[in-house]
């Protein structure tokens, strides 16, 4: 869908936002907002009572549940009124909601910085905050070197200049997004429970291939292990130290180089480099602690380093290395995180993986079930790709959606005036 533009621009004299349309007002962020930190009052609470964190502080409920990936923040300040609050570490991450304190206690990051609207709505605040220009002016004023600990200055989003339509027109400009924007998170969810079956169909059909094999008339027995039940009755099923070799990396994550001649495994999904090399062979290797634990696998033939933390399963006998990284995924993290120190930090330790079960089957059927594993593997990365490529487009377009909308370069007063007609 296309949109209209405004019928006349002037310059806004700030670096990227150009035109604007020609009557609306330059004017800084903390001229609209009041942005005393003031308002954010200190605050000390006991355990039973129930809060609402603003992002980036964990989140939790009265049954105490944690929101997976949320940041820890050093203090807690109380929100006191309605308010947008943008974080000023690490920029480019966009961490930025909205507050509003009514019914339920609302506590924030001390690393928040809050924008109480004054002269403006407060949706038309949150969508500037998150559009592009804003983004890349704060990325570009950070204050550390470090690309995980990046802060800006909250002056520097005090005193950020815009363009600031009517208020009646932040309104329209404000309901707009919010339809608009809506609509794409909906499709962006979509693609998102897609990938989800896509991903639990393909570990079905692996999980089926590496425990009973491809022949369905196949005689089977009972493999003596509750989790696995049935496999094929010439297949075998043994502990994982009588097939490898069970070993650690000797790197750390700062041993990292760019542009190393050899790749270099660490704790997460990225394969880093390194001008060393530790390992030359066919291994299997997974995270041995952190968040990565039962989720990261990799399979490599060739000189590579691994981190301390990752384990290096190699030295295979009887049974395919590639065939165990396909098992491992299918497996690994349902049967082995049972036994780890789960409330803690999550971990594996050696006699656990040890110990863990694996189904080999006869060498003379290994290839056609590899190949099998591999083909499958192959099609649903496929179709999962289509659906991330598909959610690129779809964030790269709302992006581009809030940035045209909040510097004017569209003019969306009569798609707000439809809907309202359409409303009623």
């Amino acid at each position: 869908m296309s949109f209209p533009a405004y019928p006349q621009y002037k310059d806004s004299g700030i670096d990227g936002i150009g035109q604007i349309p020609s009557e609306w007002e330059v004017a800084r962020m903390d001229s609209r907002c009041e942005t005393s930190r003031e308002l954010l009052q200190p605050q000390s609470f006991n355990d039973q009572q129930v809060f609402h964190y603003s992002i980036p502080v964990i989140q939790e409920n009265g049954d105490g549940a944690v929101e997976d990936g949320a940041e820890i923040s050093s203090g807690k300040l109380e929100v006191v009124k309605p308010c947008v609050l943008v974080s000023k570490l690490n920029p480019r991450k966009e961490t930025i909601c909205r507050a509003y304190p009514q019914s339920i206690t609302t506590l924030a990051s001390s690393e928040m910085v809050p924008l109480y609207p004054r002269d403006a709505e407060i949706g038309f605040i949150e969508y500037i905050t998150r559009s592009t220009p804003f983004k890349t002016r704060l990325m570009s004023m950070v204050e550390s070197a470090t690309k995980s600990h990046q802060r800006v200055n909250p002056e520097a989003i005090h005193k950020a200049r815009w363009a600031f339509p009517s208020l009646e027109e932040q309104r329209a400009i404000a309901a707009f997004l919010e339809r608009e924007t809506a609509k794409i998170d909906a499709a962006v969810a979509a693609q998102e429970r897609l990938i989800a079956l896509l991903a639990e169909k393909r570990a079905a059909t692996i999980s089926h291939a590496v425990t009973k094999g491809l022949d369905p008339d196949a005689p089977m027995k009972d493999s003596g292990i509750e989790w696995l039940g049935q496999i094929p009755a010439h297949w075998e099923a043994k502990r994982l130290r009588f097939l490898c070799k069970i070993e650690t990396g000797d790197g750390d994550t700062q041993d990292a180089v760019e542009d190393g001649e050899y790749p270099f495994f660490v704790r997460s999904p990225n394969i880093e480099t390194i001008n060393r090399y530790s390992f030359d062979c066919e291994a299997v290797m997974t995270s041995g602690d952190g968040a990565g634990v039962g989720k990261i696998y990799h399979h490599f033939a060739g000189k590579f380093t691994a981190h301390q933390r990752v384990y290096v399963f190699h030295g295979f006998d009887g049974i395919r290395p590639r065939l165990v990284y396909h098992y491992f995924k299918s497996y690994f993290a349902r049967v082995t995180l049972q036994g780890t120190a789960k409330s803690t930090v999550e971990s594996l330790r050696r006699p656990l993986l040890a110990d863990f079960w694996v189904v080999v089957p006869a060498v003379s059927e290994q290839k056609a079930v590899l190949e099998y594993c591999d083909g499958i593997d192959q099609k649903y990365d496929a179709a999962i790709g289509r659906c991330q490529d598909g959610i690129r487009l779809l964030k790269e377009r709302r992006a581009a959606l809030i940035s045209a909308a909040v510097t004017g370069k569209i003019d969306v007063r009569g798609e707000v005036d439809a809907q309202e007609q359409e409303a009623a």
